[in-house]
């Protein structure tokens, strides 16, 4: 028998007020069930907060490095560059090497992850689908 917050518990990220701006992100790691340390980014798109696993699709290079900071949610390795919903927008030599379809750049999507803010405070968990207790 598993316990959910006890394999996959909601960690606090850090604050609402580093994600103010469009492109702020912030990082850390978040534990999955196997006793691991997932890398997670949670990043302002618009005023819109968004959640995912902090590495890219292409060739598993962690996109952010830093704690915190602004700019595009863009993989150092190639420059893939994804949008709000984690699909990759930005391929370098797509049209001429690659010519993805929008179904196939959907499946290169990154792996987005549970998400809650409360009291100021943004919380990530590995399972996109769990539930958030905290403002219970």
């Amino acid at each position: 028998m598993t316990i959910p917050w006890v394999t996959t518990p909601w960690v606090k990220l850090g604050d609402t007020a580093a994600l103010a701006s469009h492109g702020d992100y912030l990082t850390g790691r978040a534990p999955d069930a196997e006793g691991g340390a997932v890398p997670v980014v949670v990043q302002n798109f618009q005023g819109v907060l968004k959640a995912f696993r902090n590495v890219c699709s292409h060739r598993f290079a962690l996109i952010h490095d830093q704690p915190c900071g602004r700019g595009l949610l863009r993989c150092p390795y190639h420059g893939w560059v994804y949008d709000a919903d984690g699909v990759p927008i930005g391929i370098p030599f797509d049209d001429s090497d690659f010519q993805l379809d929008t179904e196939a750049r959907r499946r290169l999507a990154l792996t987005p992850v549970g998400l809650a803010v409360s009291g100021g405070t943004v919380w990530v968990n590995v399972d996109a689908a769990a539930a958030f207790a905290g403002d219970a």
